[in-house]
């Protein structure tokens, strides 16, 4: 007994509160060791509700995977000498030392000093037409220049620091201390000044044959009464980002000012996106649902789950396979299928499984617009991802009060995932366009 306890103990420092779970020790359930039967029959549940049991995925390095090394190059490089013997303390001379190995550090120096530049604006007036002209150097509504108004975007944004928080790191690091205000008031400079090219993003989503969107909600007062809504478009390398007071269709109309029915949709069951003639209802929102549903309710339900899996990894393969498909035969095949769940879950006891057939008849023919149209995705996976920064931002700020305030934060969401999307290092595009402004 005394030997197990031993081990377990050994084993809780391998396996620790960050330990991944994928990494976790299987012999490590609880503090003897063993499965109590109430995890015992959440594992059979489980087992039973999914198709397959994964395996415990590999450690290491992807197939096909090209991994990166940094590689630094040293500004000044020094010699770390032994000055005594850490066991008795003598003196070690440096002659009789030789070097074992090397290694980089990367540090800051010890103060960042900023640069304070006194602009003397002078007015000439044009010799032809007799105008006046003034040179226009200052980013309009901040005093803030554009290398450091770049830095306080990436810490907004990316780093999703307050601008409390903003002003408190500068002061730290620099030693001037800028307001809180100064620093919003330098973000709203920034956004207006990205709103150029923010509607050329938007004309080339408008533009594009197929868009993913999806929305979230954001409260959009200081009371938290009022809530707003965020709106993502995107496509494979653009997305832009709108604030509307809803959700409904009125405010999809509103943002997408093109006609609906030369761009193919891929959405979730929400009705506002029926504007849309041509729809891919996401696949990753069906399986979801018949997942959960599969661990609730059981016997059909997981019957369903996997004819379901089944029917997504034929039409995914099929896609993959022949791109340029137009056999009616296998769309007529995987439409009987989609049927036939149908038919069969209609005829359950259970409500709850003869809802969840009604939404997949109520998709239809959306469920299968990709086999048509090869280069349309799946799944709505896309939209989502891009608005997680979003989601997290309302965690971190709990709403947006003014209207500038929306207009900066969708602003530099559009910019920054879309530089994002493109591989392009956010910082360097911001400064470029802050520099040519001026």
């Amino acid at each position: 007994k005394k030997h197990i306890n031993r081990l377990e103990a050994r084993l809780r420092i391998v396996d620790g509160p960050n330990t991944p779970p994928s990494q976790k020790s299987p012999f490590l359930k609880g503090s003897s060791g063993k499965k109590s039967k109430s995890d015992q029959s959440d594992q059979s549940d489980q087992s039973s509700a999914s198709p397959k049991n994964k395996p415990r995925k590999k450690k290491g390095q992807k197939k096909g995977h090209i991994g990166k090394t940094l590689v630094l190059k040293p500004d000044k490089e020094v010699n770390d000498y032994a000055k005594e013997c850490n066991d008795c303390h003598m003196a070690i001379d440096i002659d009789d030392q030789k070097q074992i190995y090397s290694f980089d550090e990367v540090e800051l120096p010890e103060r960042i000093t900023p640069v304070v530049t006194r602009h003397h604006v002078h007015r000439g007036i044009c010799s032809n037409c007799n105008e006046p002209t003034v040179p226009e150097k200052q980013l309009k509504g901040t005093i803030v220049g554009p290398k450091l108004a770049s830095f306080f975007s990436l810490l907004w944004y990316t780093g999703r620091v307050t601008y409390r928080g903003v002003s408190e790191i500068f002061e730290s690091l620099t030693g001037l201390k800028l307001s809180a205000s100064t620093v919003s008031k330098c973000l709203t400079t920034v956004a207006e000044y990205l709103q150029e090219p923010v509607n050329e993003i938007k004309e080339k989503v408008l533009a594009s044959n197929f868009v993913h969107i999806d929305e979230t909600s954001y409260v959009s007062n200081i009371n938290g009464r009022e809530l707003g809504w965020i709106w993502d478009f995107a496509t494979p390398n653009h997305v832009f980002f709108e604030f509307a007071p809803s959700r409904a269709a009125s405010e999809l109309k509103r943002i997408w000012t093109t006609d609906p029915g030369g761009t193919i949709a891929i959405v979730d069951g929400y009705q506002a996106y029926n504007y849309f003639p041509t729809i891919q209802r996401c696949w990753a929102h069906i399986l979801r649902e018949s997942r959960d549903l599969a661990k609730r309710r059981g016997g059909l339900a997981i019957a369903m789950h996997q004819e379901l899996n089944i029917i997504f990894k034929n039409l995914k393969k099929t896609i993959e396979v022949k791109p340029d498909l137009t056999n009616q035969v296998i769309f007529q095949n995987l439409w009987l299928q989609l049927q036939n769940i149908v038919t069969t879950a209609k005829q359950s006891d259970q409500e709850e499984i003869v809802t969840f057939a009604r939404k997949i008849q109520n998709a239809g023919l959306d469920l299968l617009t990709s086999l048509h149209h090869s280069e349309v995705p799946l799944t709505n996976n896309h939209a989502e991802r891009l608005l997680r920064p979003l989601v997290v931002n309302r965690k971190i700020r709990g709403f947006v009060a003014s209207e500038r305030g929306k207009k900066a934060l969708v602003n530099h969401a559009t910019m920054f995932e879309t530089w994002k999307l493109q591989k392009i290092k956010p910082y360097e595009a911001l400064l470029r366009i802050l520099t040519t402004a001026r």
